[in-house]
């Protein structure tokens, strides 16, 4: 019974608007650490560089498609675009391009998109039958 109130407390916030803001926040700040010089960003980070492109991208394509996995038909393409377009403007900041990372970026690209996907069938299906 809680987790159908919980269910129902999220669900006015699942839009469209809203997931379409968190998305362009999550780029923004995915591009701002992914352009800044080498320089600038700590040193010892915990854990190997392609988890956090890995992750960073799984982030990025969640929203849209838990609000409607069609979305996952743009989304995709936009994504590992823009994965690809970091990639290429790196070495103008002091960066290093790298194909690994842009595999990372996509596989995070899919993987987001497939954690979406199911996340709108458990949300909805919840919803659902809370309401009978």
């Amino acid at each position: 019974m809680r987790q159908n109130a919980i269910i129902k407390g999220i669900a006015p916030f699942l839009t469209h608007q809203c997931a379409t803001l968190i998305t362009l926040a999550l780029a923004v700040l995915i591009g701002f650490l992914t352009l800044t010089p080498v320089t600038e960003l700590p040193t010892t980070l915990p854990f190997n560089d392609k988890v956090y492109h890995l992750s960073a991208f799984t982030v990025l394509a969640i929203p849209l498609t838990t609000v409607n996995p069609r979305y996952a038909l743009w989304i995709v393409p936009v994504i590992i675009s823009y994965g690809g377009i970091i990639e290429l403007v790196q070495p103008f900041v002091n960066r290093e391009a790298n194909w690994g990372d842009f595999w990372f970026n996509t596989m995070g690209t899919f993987l987001g998109t497939l954690i979406g996907c199911i996340g709108h069938w458990l949300f909805y299906r919840i919803l659902r039958t809370s309401k009978q």
